[in-house]
């Protein structure tokens, strides 16, 4: 959730990745009308983690909410979600520059996340080192991708 780290970005959704009652669902839709800026809520339609990082999820207070708790993931799982979607890598620049991201944390968790992805394997690859180039340079791309192919 993007709201957590790039608040100024237009963004404007909470996604959820387990589904709820239909009294969250009106709970939510009531909350949407109190608040300065529309939130829409929605079910995620791909990329549910499926490794363990709710131990890392982060409390995000939202200006008008005082009923709703709101959790998102730490940056470099957002990031990664992210990559593991396929989604355009602009926001995950946005994301580094306000909140620098390690290039270490982001490879442990690339390990940690890439047993249980849904999609293919090949293609989270790709996206994680196209991910590594946008964030940290070709350079850097490149000796990750070596360590991938089990070069030193």
């Amino acid at each position: 959730m993007v709201l957590g780290y790039c608040p100024d970005h237009a963004c404007s959704e909470l996604e959820l990745w387990s589904t709820t009652d239909s009294v969250f669902w009106t709970a939510a839709e009531r909350a949407a009308e109190k608040i300065s800026r529309p939130i829409r809520v929605r079910q995620a339609m791909a990329g549910e983690p499926r490794y363990p990082f709710e131990d890392r999820l982060w409390p995000l207070k939202i200006e008008g909410l005082r009923h709703l708790e709101v959790l998102i993931p730490e940056a470099h799982d957002q990031v990664l979600l992210k990559a593991a979607r396929a989604e355009p890598l602009d926001l995950v620049t946005e994301i580094h520059r306000a909140n620098p991201l390690s290039l270490g944390t982001l490879g442990e968790r690339y390990h940690e996340m890439e047993r249980h992805v849904a999609g293919p394997r090949s293609r989270f690859r790709d996206n994680y080192l196209a991910l590594v180039a946008k964030l940290f340079g070709e350079g850097r791309k490149n000796e990750v991708e070596k360590r991938l192919n089990g070069k030193k």
